[in-house]
């Protein structure tokens, strides 16, 4: 193991060893290959001191057996990863870089941000423990991390494959931002681009009638708006637009029309959420 100091330029996918960190390398090394940049896998050990209470271990101190075991076990995670990447890429150049850091997982992915093009993680751990670990990763990643976070939830459909990028947008800063991710995303999959402005009226009273034509103007006012300097010569690109009210809907959850195909939900490849890193969640 090693102390986090290596350059991590490119694309980076931190792992586990569970199946949502295998689907988070495939999608790492597809994108990877599709930018034509470095895959960098990292496998980040946090380091235990002396009386930690593990189980049937009060207070007992780390041996050196113990961390020998750290290192097979991190040893066996990146091996299998880097087989993964190469395998789903089929003969495809792909240049990869692997490390074992021995330190605090958030902070020291926080810091990687800062070189990487984006970090790419999956949506649970091993285990219920490694499913609330991996939860507050990714939430603090997306909070505080310096480049785009990818949150790989399962391996892609063949409909996903080629599906829509689609971005919300409520007129933020960092909204700006997801925007400017979901076009670019969009140019280099030479997908479609959907841009989303939804609103909730679970909150409105209901003797009183809802104002929708006024919420619909401006809605579509803000989705022009935001989205007038991106459609020009250089941005090539189909883009659909959409505005609507959501009764207690998951925005993720929505399904919208388009021409000639009445719902497309099914087969969206990512999706872009405005947050101070900007969030792709496939």
């Amino acid at each position: 193991m090693s102390s986090a100091t290596a350059p991590h330029n490119g694309i980076l996918v931190a792992v586990d060893g569970s199946g949502c960190s295998d689907d988070a390398v495939r999608w790492a090394a597809a994108e990877a290959v599709l930018r034509q940049q470095k895959l960098s896998i990292v496998n980040i050990v946090s380091p235990l001191t002396d009386g930690w209470y593990g189980a049937g271990m009060f207070g007992s101190p780390i041996t050196a057996e113990f961390g020998a075991w750290q290192q097979d076990e991190a040893d066996k995670i990146i091996a299998d990863a880097v087989r993964i990447a190469r395998d789903s890429v089929g003969g495809a150049d792909l240049d990869i870089s692997t490390e074992v850091p021995l330190t605090a997982v958030v902070p020291t992915l926080i810091d990687f941000s800062k070189q990487t093009t984006m970090i790419v993680l999956g949506s649970r751990g091993m285990g219920a423990v490694g499913r609330l670990l991996l939860g507050s990763v990714s939430t603090a990643l997306v909070h505080h991390a310096h480049c785009p976070v990818a949150i790989i939830r399962g391996p892609l459909s063949e409909g996903q494959t080629h599906g829509p990028v689609v971005v919300g947008i409520d007129g933020s800063p960092a909204s700006e931002r997801a925007t400017a991710l979901a076009f670019e995303e969009a140019s280099w999959r030479h997908a479609e681009l959907v841009a989303l402005h939804a609103f909730s009226n679970t909150e409105w009273p209901e003797v009183m009638p809802l104002p929708w034509s006024a919420f619909a103007t401006e809605a579509d006012e803000t989705l022009a708006e935001r989205l007038a300097g991106w459609q020009d010569g250089r941005n090539a690109i189909p883009t659909w637009w959409y505005s609507g009210s959501l009764s207690g809907t998951n925005p993720c959850r929505i399904c919208l029309p388009r021409p000639n195909q009445h719902s497309w939900s099914s087969s969206v490849a990512t999706v872009a959420a405005a947050s101070p890193g900007c969030c792709w969640d496939r």
